[in-house]
């Protein structure tokens, strides 16, 4: 029984870490986007790392739909693939 309240236990705590660190990715990435526009533009890019170098390498990076702009699944699978090592997709 006790290894059934330690499974439990680590399961709650891996969640509440897991929505953390979801919570923090969202906040990054709201901090990027405008307030009125729903995806990270290079203009947005550009804004915030003052190089329109870096924007376009940023873009690259993440966008892998190749419409021009990052969604937040996106941005999403880059923090996490980075983090991890592996694809997130």
């Amino acid at each position: 029984e006790s290894s059934t309240k330690d499974f439990l236990a680590d399961t709650m705590m891996d969640k509440k870490l897991d929505f953390l660190h979801e919570h923090k990715i969202r906040q990054a990435f709201n901090h990027l986007k405008k307030a009125n526009k729903s995806n990270i533009s290079i203009s947005d890019l550009n804004e915030v790392f003052g190089s329109e170098k870096i924007a376009k390498e940023l873009l690259m990076d993440a966008d892998s739909d190749g419409d021009g702009e990052i969604s937040y699944e996106e941005f999403r699978n880059v923090l996490v693939s980075d983090k991890d090592g592996i694809d997130a997709k």
